[in-house]
C-alpha cells in the first residue's frame, strides 16, 4: 500500500508539473494574442514588438500563475516571488549573474582564449534582452518556481535539488554541441540557482540571476548554452578559441573548465566564489 501510495504521488506530481508546464508556456502566449497585441496597436505599435509583447505577458502572466497554483500548498509564495524586496532582489541577482559568468570569461580571456573582435554598431536592443528575459522567466518557472517546489513538498529538499537540476540539465539536450561536459555544466548551473532559490526564496533573485548570466555571454558576442539565436543583441563581436576545455567550444563559456570550477568553488548561497 506504501508502494502504491508513493507511486500515486509520483503521478500526482509528474501531472501537475505537466500541466503548470502547459499553463506557463499557453497562458502567456493566448494572452499576448488576445490582449497584449492589440493594446499594442490601439497606441500605434502595429510594427512586430514579438519578443517584447512575449516578455510583458510572462513578466504579469506567470507570477499569478505561480500565486494561484500554490496558494493552497504553500505558505510563503509572496516571499517566493521577491515581492516584498523586488529591488533589492533585482539589484543582488543581476549582480551575482554578471559577476559569476563574467569571472568565467575573465579565466577564459586571460588564457588567450577569448578574444573580442570588433563592436556591433546595430543592435537590436530592447528585442533581444526581452527574448533573454523571456527565457528566463520561464525555466526559473517550470524548473525552481514549480518542479523544485513540488518534489519537496513531497521529498527531501535534497532530492528535490538534484532532481529538478538534472531535469533541467536533460531539458538542454537537443541544443547544438550538447556532449558530457555540458550536462555536467548544466546540472552544476541548476544546483547553484537552485540553492539560491532554497536560500533566498526569492523566485524573482534568481530569475535575475539567470538572465544576467545568459545576457552577459550574449552581451559579449559568445554563443549561449549552443545557440546563436540571440546574435542580433550582441554588442561585442568575439570569438572563443583554443581546446574545448578551456574555451567551452560550440556550446559557449558554459561549457569551459572554468565554470564547473566556479560553480565547484561557489558556496551555493549566492556568491560568485568562497
Amino acid at each position: 500500500m506504501k508502494k502504491l501510495s508513493g507511486l500515486k504521488k509520483g503521478f500526482i506530481t509528474i501531472g501537475l508539473i505537466i500541466l503548470s508546464s502547459l499553463c506557463a508556456i499557453g497562458i502567456p502566449l493566448a494572452i499576448n494574442h488576445l490582449v497584449v497585441k492589440k493594446i499594442f496597436i490601439a497606441i500605434g505599435l502595429e510594427v512586430d514588438y514579438g519578443y517584447i509583447r512575449v516578455a510583458i505577458s510572462m513578466l504579469v502572466i506567470l507570477p499569478a500563475i505561480n500565486v494561484l497554483f500554490f496558494r493552497n500548498f504553500d505558505s510563503k509564495t509572496q516571499l517566493n516571488l521577491g515581492i516584498n524586496l523586488f529591488l533589492k532582489d533585482t539589484a543582488i541577482g543581476l549582480s551575482l549573474g554578471v559577476a559569476s559568468i563574467g569571472l568565467i570569461l575573465l579565466c577564459i580571456g586571460i588564457t588567450g582564449s577569448f578574444k573580442i573582435t570588433g563592436i556591433n554598431r546595430n543592435v537590436a536592443f530592447l528585442e533581444v534582452v526581452c527574448l533573454v528575459l523571456s527565457f528566463a522567466l520561464l525555466e526559473e518557472f517550470l524548473f525552481r518556481g514549480v518542479i523544485l517546489r513540488l518534489i519537496k513538498m513531497r521529498h527531501s529538499s535534497k532530492a528535490a535539488l538534484i532532481v529538478s537540476s538534472l531535469i533541467f540539465s536533460v531539458a538542454h539536450f537537443g541544443n547544438d554541441a550538447f556532449n558530457i561536459m555540458s550536462l555536467l555544466s548544466i546540472l552544476l548551473l541548476g544546483l547553484l540557482l537552485g540553492l539560491v532559490y532554497s536560500r533566498t526564496q526569492s523566485l524573482w533573485l534568481v530569475t535575475c540571476l539567470h538572465y544576467a548570466w545568459n545576457y552577459t555571454q550574449v552581451f559579449f558576442g559568445t554563443v549561449l548554452s549552443g545557440t546563436r539565436m540571440f546574435d542580433q543583441g550582441v554588442f561585442f563581436h568575439s570569438e572563443l578559441l583554443g581546446p574545448d576545455i578551456i574555451s567551452g567550444g560550440a556550446f559557449g563559456p558554459e561549457n569551459s573548465i572554468f565554470a564547473v570550477l566556479v560553480f565547484i568553488g561557489s558556496d551555493f548561497s549566492g556568491q560568485p566564489f568562497l
